[in-house]
């Protein structure tokens, strides 16, 4: 059974097709770092002040890129640890409260002092300041108790304060990493069945010693390997990337500092503000994963049932992005609201949005985890067992 996987596996990673693809997968990875990483950094401070013309001006210094980096990561690391009320004091002291610049043309605030520690303390409402309402913007005066704010009353936890900033840009990457891998897949593996339909190598294939029980088996756990493995390696390198530029510091902060929300789990809705990173970036990993066994097993299904490769990569194509297009019909107002919210529901449960960190609350309340868990099923069972016997069958055909 293992030389069958290996050589079904051998066929899918030998196509021209398959690598290109991967090799600007890669690409592609390295990009999108340097433009969400350190191409998207700057860090500003004030150095003093200084009098011209007679009017007192106040000196910043802006950095930007790695040198930004370097310098919010020093920022932070004075007050690493457990926050506390002095503490948040002493970090509005060293880094300033954050102040904008109100742009009427983009009707948006551009922050004109913004480092790491004043866009945290604002990002996660712990001043008196109001940087949400565009209408109502104020600049911050003081910090707020920890208790008065959303972070802390919510919890009885310590709350670790530390530099995340390289964890908020591996999980952008993540989903854009999880989308292109998932459309790779599909490439991949649309021509595993429907290539030898094309060739007529099926029917002689099928007349084997395993051709209609091992063999077909061992092309499932192939494309399921492969898919998983193009995965891995490409996480691996994004994580590897962010590493390298971002530290390691602050897998044990809370989850809500990377999109600055805070809430608890109720009913339905579920929340991972209170999970740590390294828990949110596990869960994150196993929910792509799980949508991309799903994705494997529509498309080898796909494969399974077209008599062309390209009606397969069709067929694979329109599964996978079918709900970004539901989405934007639900975005658009088009249905009652009681109807948007099952479909929501399900749509959180599918491969495109297994592959958005915006979707991984809906994994950690009971009621999700059941309805994901129903649909995995629905999808991985009657595709596998439809492949099978279409493949099967073919022979006769």
């Amino acid at each position: 059974m293992r030389a069958l996987i290996r050589e079904e596996f051998y066929k899918i990673i030998n196509r021209r097709i398959v690598r290109v693809c991967f090799g600007v997968l890669l690409l592609c990875i390295v990009l999108l770092f340097i433009v969400a990483g350190p191409g998207n950094e700057r860090s500003r401070i004030e150095t003093g002040t200084e009098t011209r013309s007679d009017l007192e001006t106040i000196r910043q210094e802006t950095l930007s890129g790695l040198a930004a980096i370097e310098r919010d990561r020093e920022l932070a690391k004075g007050f690493e640890g457990e926050l506390t009320d002095e503490k948040l004091k002493r970090m509005a002291e060293a880094g300033g409260m954050l102040e904008y610049y109100h742009n009427e043309e983009s009707i948006s605030n551009i922050p004109v002092n913004g480092n790491y520690l004043n866009i945290f303390l604002a990002e996660n409402r712990l001043t008196n300041g109001e940087y949400q309402n565009l209408s109502d913007y104020a600049t911050a005066t003081e910090v707020l108790p920890l208790q008065q704010t959303a972070m802390g009353s919510l919890t009885e936890k310590p709350i670790y304060f530390a530099y995340i900033q390289g964890w908020r840009v591996l999980i952008t990457i993540m989903s854009m990493v999880g989308i292109l891998v998932s459309l790779l897949s599909i490439i991949a593996l649309s021509p595993v069945f429907a290539e030898e339909y094309a060739i007529h190598t099926a029917p002689i294939l099928l007349t084997t010693e395993h051709g209609k029980r091992k063999g077909i088996a061992a092309k499932m756990v192939a494309g399921i390997l492969f898919s998983l493995g193009a995965l891995g390696i490409s996480l691996c390198i994004t994580v590897v990337l962010c590493i390298c530029c971002y530290g390691v510091q602050g897998l044990n902060c809370f989850a809500g500092m990377l999109d600055n929300t805070w809430s608890l789990t109720e009913g339905w809705y579920g929340s991972t503000s209170y999970y740590t990173i390294g828990e949110f970036l596990l869960l994150f990993v196993a929910v792509m994963a799980i949508g991309m066994v799903m994705l494997v097993a529509f498309t080898l299904f796909a494969s399974a049932v077209a008599r062309q490769v390209y009606e397969a990569l069709m067929l694979g194509i329109v599964f996978f992005a079918l709900p970004g297009v539901i989405w934007f019909y639900l975005v658009m107002g088009n249905a009652e609201p009681h109807t948007q919210e099952i479909l929501y529901r399900i749509l959180y449960c599918t491969p495109l949005y297994s592959c958005m960190n915006g979707a991984i609350h809906s994994a950690v309340s009971t009621p999700m985890l059941l309805l994901r868990a129903i649909i995995f099923l629905l999808v991985v069972l009657p595709s596998i067992w439809l492949a099978q016997t279409k493949y099967k069958n073919h022979q006769v055909a």
